[in-house]
């Protein structure tokens, strides 16, 4: 199946699941994309280029819960009430490194001196980072490690209002979803085909080590454009935008930042560090996770080709990035 095939036909999944969840669809629109311009502290120059704010109207789509408003898009009255949701139970205080904020504007308009990592360059964006790169990975892994730490494995996580996705249904639906991606990858490459094959049987054995795991409140969305850094260096990190917060394995947050958007070369050559960055924040806190890491990444990588997938029926990524993105994820779902 060709990719923009897989797009049609996720998207037709996307708004049958929303209306046997209680919604109605009007009108679905396309992405809006407004050009924000901020300036830069190094070098002072402003770039209005590579930094979009993508919003998807979603106009007579109502009666969803959160969790689907906030699947289908940034939706801007679900992002408010989801990230109400997380600061209701999350003092900023009690978590070194989180804030609460209205938006990269607001931020802008608190010169913060910013330094936004999604406006560095494609070099960011599409090759992974150099190694100039890497402290800044460093100090939002050390952020991510608090965040974490902050409620590891509580007894109330996966129920009330810390209910978890990580059921038999999410586990079948996103192993499903990372084989279809996969054999789309075969057409032109017959060893994405043998790793689509290799899925086949995975849910049950996924779900019986996921319910062993630790849980814990993960950010959903730890890119590093979602890290507010001084470039002076004076300010400490900061992590923001928290619509897609949840309830999941640790290595949720991590696997999404170093795998889901990293090329395998740099992963290969970068990663096995910062993993240890991640760890040693965690033992700071009394938390000895070294020797799970490895073995629940295998658990997580395979949901980031979900979570790619998603990107591509909602429009927010174009063809030939999830393309490139999946190659990527294949790499690492034979390396984890």
């Amino acid at each position: 199946m060709e990719l923009a095939a897989l797009q049609a036909m996720l998207n037709a999944t996307m708004v049958e699941t929303m209306l046997a969840e209680g919604g109605t669809v009007a009108r679905v629109a396309g992405v809006r994309a407004r050009p924000a311009t901020f300036s830069f502290l190094s070098g002072g120059a402003s770039n209005n280029a590579l930094f979009l704010d993508l919003s998807i109207d979603y106009a007579g789509l109502t009666g969803l819960p959160d969790r689907l408003v906030l699947k289908a898009g940034r939706n801007v009255q679900g992002t408010a009430r989801r990230e109400a949701q997380f600061f209701a139970h999350v003092d900023p205080s009690a978590v070194p490194g989180v804030i609460r904020c209205y938006g990269r504007q607001w931020l802008a308009d608190q010169d913060f001196g910013l330094l936004l990592l999604e406006n560095a360059g494609e070099g960011l964006s599409y090759q992974g980072p150099d190694e100039s790169h890497l402290h800044l990975y460093a100090d939002a892994l050390r952020v991510l490690a608090n965040l974490h730490a902050w409620r590891w494995n509580d007894a109330a996580l996966g129920s009330g209002d810390f209910v978890t996705d990580w059921d038999e249904a999410f586990i079948a639906f996103a192993l499903d979803q990372a084989a279809s991606a996969l054999t789309a990858l075969g057409d032109s490459n017959p060893v994405r085909a043998d790793c689509a094959d290799a899925l086949d049987g995975l849910g049950p054995r996924l779900l019986a080590r996921v319910g062993t795991r630790p849980l814990c409140v993960t950010h959903g969305d730890a890119a590093l454009w979602n890290f507010v850094m001084d470039a002076s260096g004076e300010r400490p990190v900061r992590l923001l935008d928290f619509q897609l917060w949840g309830v999941h394995p640790p290595a949720w947050d991590v696997a999404y930042m170093l795998y889901a958007l990293w090329p395998t070369a740099p992963r290969r050559a970068h990663v096995p560090g910062l993993l240890d960055v991640y760890l040693a924040q965690l033992e700071t806190h009394g938390i000895d996770y070294g020797r799970d890491l490895e073995r629940d990444l295998g658990l997580m990588v395979p949901g980031m080709i979900e979570l790619t997938l998603a990107n591509l029926a909602l429009g927010l990524w174009p063809e030939e990035r999830v393309r490139e993105r999946l190659e990527w994820l294949a790499d690492a779902c034979e390396d984890v």
